[in-house]
């Protein structure tokens, strides 16, 4: 029940109240013209207050001057409603094209909208819940648009000009509207977007926020603008594949932004939590620059299966430490209940989870995953339905030097490389032993880097793969006369053998892996070590060798012995032939460690 004025006047000191001008915030009375004659009256920087109650208003509360309009709470039933419900109109519109309304503020206030956008191109009106057109220095706290899936946005900072085709256009006055905020605001189930930053003028800081949209097509906040920072809350997609959460737009170079700390909902399969995109359809210099998303990622995992990020005419962007929670793999001989979703024991991740769409007990084994979204498989009593799993990173078409730095799990989770993407880049943060390191998701063109060190490797040794081979492989129990084979990540490099159980087995050498018999030449080494050709040339500049050996074609394959005596002369030998470098052991068992320390690219 809405207060009285006495009550207002004895209870409040705040400026004006509605009530005294004939507001009745009894959610049947029209109070749009009460309120828009208290607004004009009030003071340059006054305080219009708005007692309990639910105002409907019929037309937008126009405000051309600075000033506080405070409610009494966002709370849907108990603080202040505005009931923007009958017309297409914007429920609150803050200055306009020649007249400036700077350090403008709603506070404690529930907003439905249910207003759609109408007219075209230039002359479109209608559809927000606030609407901040020429009004600088300003912003909203605690304030609680909701659309209910039938209204076109929440909020907006600067013009709703759209071009022929009907998508967006940008502002191109940037001294109407910059340097806004949002503090703990929430914005639901709008049709279009739930925050809009179309000014041509910088500097937004959204802080503490909810914004999500179950509609087709949402997006929970459009940002066409340099340096918006979004700092805590929750943004997502609504569980529908066609939205998008946070989009960062460049119609120009589009420079400094941040998204950090946030909670992922709801981004469905082909959903994507933050698009950093351009629009190079108008040019191939409208890019994102130097976007910064941090400390986000999915508290449920079964509700986001989309895209964390994407980049997509992006240049120099970031994601710092996303985080993602793991549904857990498959044991055996366990009972499952139905739309558990687990991930594989062993193996890559490979781009799916998988969900019982049969319950029942597992069998003893772990079974053989379907390798593609939508395979099925029974195990023992359970059947399981490949379904796509979260993609950390997408590395999109006209990226350029973008980088993922990621912990140890979250390095294991599925990413997305653009052949055209350049210079992309994964940083795995942490120490991983040589085990996990097989864990990590590796893609063509995705430059990966653990720059602490693999534990099992030697100190100042730094772990890469180029898109092609990691720079080190570890050849546990390689019995007497076992052969092994390692495609090396460059077809030219110098690398470095050690043997984790006899020293006298250590090496260095070079290799050119680009002709049919390769060649090899020794740098270094100890006693028992040796490297050798097809031929009668030993091509060793140090070192020891056996002459025995380098009669005839070296290796008939992996497996296949040396040439020569065998698994007598306790050698460790090394060859190259068809772009692999080929190791075989004559010490008995040996644990070998091979280290691409030196790598020619581009040969």
């Amino acid at each position: 029940m809405a207060l009285t004025k006495t009550q207002t006047n004895l209870t409040h000191n705040l400026g004006i109240s509605a009530l005294d001008y004939g507001a009745k915030g009894d959610g049947i009375t029209d109070d749009t013209t009460a309120i828009q004659n208290a607004v004009n009256a009030l003071p340059t920087g006054g305080t219009l207050y708005l007692p309990r109650g639910n105002y409907l208003i019929t037309s937008s509360i126009t405000i051309l001057k600075s000033l506080v309009i405070q409610g009494e709470g966002s709370q849907v039933d108990e603080g202040t409603k505005i009931s923007n419900i009958t017309n297409n109109v914007s429920a609150f519109v803050v200055g306009n094209d020649s007249v400036r309304a700077d350090r403008v503020w709603f506070r404690d206030l529930y907003i439905l909208n249910h207003s759609q956008q109408t007219g075209s191109t230039s002359s479109i009106t209608g559809g927000w819940g606030i609407h901040f057109r020429n009004s600088p220095f300003s912003g909203c706290d605690n304030v609680y648009v909701n659309c209910k899936s039938l209204g076109y946005g929440g909020i907006l900072f600067g013009t709703q000009l759209e071009g022929s085709d009907g998508k967006p256009v940008q502002e191109t006055d940037g001294s109407k509207s910059y340097l806004g905020t949002l503090n703990n605001c929430r914005i639901n189930n709008h049709q279009k977007y739930g925050v809009r930053v179309s000014s041509a003028g910088s500097s937004w800081n959204f802080n503490r926020t909810h914004s999500s949209s179950k509609y087709t097509g949402a997006i929970g906040g459009r940002f066409e603008s340099k340096f918006v920072h979004v700092d805590g809350g929750q943004w997502g997609g609504g569980d529908n594949n066609e939205n998008i959460g946070i989009q960062f737009y460049a119609y120009s170079a589009l420079y400094g932004g941040t998204v950090k700390n946030i909670r992922v909902e709801n981004v469905a399969d082909e959903g994507i939590f933050c698009d950093i995109n351009g629009d190079t359809a108008a040019a191939l210099a409208n890019r994102c620059h130097n976007i910064i998303v941090e400390n986000v990622g999915g508290q449920d995992f079964t509700s986001v299966t989309g895209t964390l990020v994407k980049f997509t005419s992006a240049n120099n962007c970031y994601v710092n430490l996303p985080y993602v929670d793991d549904p857990g793999s498959w044991t055996a001989s366990t009972a499952y209940n139905l739309d558990t979703i687990k991930r594989r024991r062993t193996g890559t991740q490979a781009g799916c989870f998988f969900k019982v769409t049969s319950a029942g007990t597992t069998g003893s084994s772990e079974p053989t995953w379907p390798p593609t979204e939508g395979g099925t498989v029974v195990d023992g009593g359970v059947t399981w339905t490949a379904v796509k799993a979260l993609t950390v990173a997408d590395w999109g078409s006209n990226s350029i030097d973008c980088v993922l730095n990621a912990d140890t799990e979250v390095a294991r989770k599925d990413c997305v490389v653009s052949t055209d993407a350049k210079r992309a880049v994964k940083n795995v943060i942490g120490v991983v032993t040589r085990t996990e390191s097989q864990k990590i998701t590796t893609y063509t063109n995705l430059r990966v880097v653990i720059p602490n060190g693999v534990d099992e490797l030697p100190s100042g040794f730094l772990p890469t793969h180029n898109g092609v081979a990691w720079n080190f492989a570890h050849f546990t129990s390689l019995g007497d006369d076992q052969v092994e084979t390692f495609t090396p990540p460059t077809t030219m490099g110098i690398c470095r053998i050690l043997n984790d159980d006899e020293a006298d087995t250590y090496g260095i050498f070079s290799y050119d892996a680009r002709t049919t018999e390769g060649e090899v030449y020794i740098l270094a080494g100890a006693g028992a070590f040796q490297v050798w050709h097809a031929g009668t040339t030993n091509r060793a500049l140090a070192g020891n060798y056996d002459i025995d050996d380098l009669a005839g074609h070296p290796f008939g394959g992996a497996g296949v012995a040396l040439a020569g005596t065998t698994g007598t002369n306790l050698f460790l030998n090394v060859s190259c032939i068809n772009n692999k470098i080929y190791i075989e052991a004559r010490k008995g068992t040996s644990n070998v460690t091979l280290l691409i320390e030196n790598a020619v690219y581009g040969v």
